[in-house]
């Protein structure tokens, strides 16, 4: 005796939403992102490197005599642009 399993069409669909709301979580970032990354912004980091400012806001380095704030960032531009590459090829069809 065979046994068949209808599953909906968007059942894929609505699976990827449930995975996406797990991964997007507050406790999923504390513990994936924010544990991994410097927890003081005005060290250097892959994200670049700030100063804060006036009222707590964390702004880009300010550009002085001999110091061009813009390689903080710029240093990892392969990497993300290599991985932003690669995201977006997933949303092309096969």
């Amino acid at each position: 005796m065979a046994c068949t399993i209808r599953v909906p069409d968007n059942a894929v669909r609505l699976l990827c939403l449930a995975l996406a709301d797990a991964l997007t979580s507050r406790a999923w970032i504390d513990v994936h992102v924010r544990s991994k990354g410097p927890a003081d912004p005005s060290k250097p980091g892959r994200g670049g490197q700030y100063e804060k400012k006036p009222g707590g806001w964390f702004r880009d380095l300010t550009a002085k005599d001999g110091f061009d704030p813009r390689p903080t960032m710029s240093r990892w531009r392969v990497d993300y642009q290599r991985d932003f590459a690669i995201r977006m090829a997933w949303c092309l069809p096969p």
